[in-house]
């Protein structure tokens, strides 16, 4: 065992450390956080555009018939709530929304957030906005 050691050994490549030498991963001191603006269409189409993108064009493409219904300024670590036209409320955090353009139409709300038949957004804000949540 000696000889083998001897002709093929080879220092420690990777190191041992002990447990409470590890960080815990925590995801949001990972994520990239960013100034937006975020608009949504009267048939559910959601864009998040970062207001760099912005500069000189800020006329934003929708569907023939569609307007948009509400335009806020915020960051990419917000959390957004949806209402809807049956009662219903969806939450989501802007990460998981694509950054666009304003030259796209945008996320299709209805199809992401799993809304019913027939289902449309009327009224988003941003989830920090109640203070007494109790989530």
């Amino acid at each position: 065992m000696q000889n083998v050691a001897k002709k093929y050994g080879q220092p420690r490549r990777s190191q041992i450390v002990s447990a409470g030498a590890v960080k815990e991963y925590k995801e949001e001191e990972h994520i990239e956080n960013y100034p937006a603006r975020f608009v949504l269409s009267r048939e559910g189409y959601f864009k998040k555009i970062t207001t760099q993108s912005l500069k000189g064009n800020d006329e934003q493409k929708i569907k023939e018939g569609d307007r948009i219904i509400a335009e806020l300024d915020g960051e990419n670590i917000s959390e957004l709530a949806f209402f809807t036209n049956q009662g219903q409320l969806y939450r989501c955090r802007a990460l998981d929304i694509p950054t666009c353009k304003a030259s796209e139409l945008g996320e299709y709300l209805p199809g992401k957030l799993g809304f019913d038949e027939g289902e449309k957004p009327i009224f988003v804000r941003f989830g920090e906005e109640w203070p007494n949540d109790k989530r």
